[in-house]
């Protein structure tokens, strides 16, 4: 009678992790830590997440963290997320206009850190080298590698240029849809049709930027 509860206790235990790493797998991957918003934009969705550590304005109404105050500017979480949708879209827009057909993504995760968080890595290197970063670019991978995850990493400090030029994330995603286009970064920022440090305002940074802005204005005339 032991050996049968011990067997019945062991199969339920194998039960349970399947199913977990079953709906792991459906998941996707994990999150980083943080306040969470969305915001979807011409069938791109923006997934913000904000470090904790970053001190917050308590909505009334709701009891939560919807903003920040930044450089003297209150950032709000809502336009945060739409203008990383904007952008998103905007970048699409700009790899099609230059020829790049394969650029597309569904959804991109954009990671706000405080620079404690930013710079805290595994390595001397990462901690040397996050230090002069204002944000950087990966990917966040499922279980046995499903549904691979596009994130751009960005200090809290950038928030309010976030909200009010679109960079650094546009430039973040430069990087995330050329990878997506032709499996390369761009790390060296050397390229003339992609960057505008390297080339012309024609450059798809240049005309994002510039999308960027016009459906920006769009979208709030819109709105009022």
């Amino acid at each position: 009678m032991e050996g049968i509860i011990i067997l019945v206790v062991t199969l339920l235990a194998f039960l349970g992790i399947g199913i977990y790493m079953v709906v792991r797998f459906v998941k996707g991957p994990k999150l980083p830590n943080g306040l969470r918003f969305e915001a979807t934009f011409g069938g791109n969705k923006a997934i913000v997440i904000i470090d904790e550590d970053l001190p917050g304005l308590t909505n009334k109404e709701s009891g939560k963290i919807d903003s920040w105050i930044v450089n003297d500017h209150k950032i709000v979480a809502t336009d945060i997320a739409k203008k990383c949708a904007i952008a998103i879209h905007a970048a699409e827009l700009a790899f099609k206009e230059k020829g790049v057909e394969k650029a597309d993504v569904d959804v991109v995760v954009f990671n706000f850190k405080t620079s404690k968080a930013f710079e805290t890595g595994n390595s001397d290197w990462w901690a040397e080298w996050s230090k002069g970063a204002a944000a950087y670019s990966s990917q966040l991978t499922g279980l046995f590698g499903s549904k691979v995850m596009p994130i751009a990493v960005i200090r809290t400090e950038f928030l309010q240029m976030t909200s009010e030029r679109g960079q650094p994330a546009i430039h973040e995603l430069m990087h995330i849809l050329n990878k997506v286009a032709v499996s390369d970064y761009s790390y060296n920022h050397t390229d003339p049709a992609l960057w505008l440090t390297a080339g012309q305002a024609d450059s798809a940074e240049g005309i994002t930027i510039r999308q960027w802005a016009d459906l920006v204005e769009a979208f709030d005339d819109g709105e009022n």
